[in-house]
This record gives structure tokens, sequence and C-alpha cells, in this order.
């Protein structure tokens, strides 16, 4: 599982994944992030998942728990690049009811900062 934080054009904050995201064999650096993580008021968060090709409902809810806490601070979070079989755990979950899904991180970006 790789893990990576970088800001974006416009102060997005983007989460990027990548990999089998199994909660057992993932990044112990991914879930201290998110247990530590505490959203600035306003933020926008986009969570690009374009390189994981395995995610475990576990992990889901791990994403879901990330936006859902900077929806809550008023800001803004997203996904982008769901595609493969994540795609079909985050339908099956009905993720998209919380966050939107975008294909790219371009045109998650410009919801973002639009």
């Amino acid at each position: 599982m790789g893990f990576q934080i970088r800001n974006a054009e416009g102060g997005v904050t983007v989460v990027e994944l990548s990999g089998e995201l199994d909660h057992h064999k993932g990044s112990k650096e991914f879930y201290a992030y998110i247990e530590s993580f505490k959203p600035a008021k306003g933020m926008r968060l986009l969570i690009d998942l374009a390189g994981v090709t395995y995610i475990c409902s576990e992990t889901v809810g791990a994403v879901l728990n990330l936006g859902e806490s900077v929806i809550r601070a008023g800001g803004r979070a997203c996904c982008s690049g769901v595609r493969g079989m994540p795609k079909d755990v985050f339908e099956i979950l009905g993720v998209e009811s919380v966050l939107n899904l975008y294909p790219s991180e371009a045109e998650a970006l410009k919801v973002l900062t639009s």
C-alpha cells in the first residue's frame, strides 16, 4: 500500500493511495494519519485512489471517516480515480451518497477549487 500527502492547486490537500488497500496488510502511516487527523475549518480534501487495485471494506470505512471529518468541519471532500474492483466496492457500499467520485484528479480539483 502506498500513501502520500501533497498539496495541489488552490490549497487542496491530496491524500494519494495506491496498491492493495487491505487493513491487515495496509500502511501503518495511513491509519496513523487518520487517527490523528484534525481537519481545519473549510479544508478541501481530495482522496486520490487512481493507483488502487484492491480495497477492503475496513479501508473504505477509513476513507469515509476521513472525508466525513472534513465535511463536518465545514470543508469539502471527494475521491478521484476510483475504478475496477475498488469502484465496485464503493458502489455496493454506497460511498457516493457521502463522497462525490470523479474520474480524474483534474476533474475533482476543478470542482474543489470552484
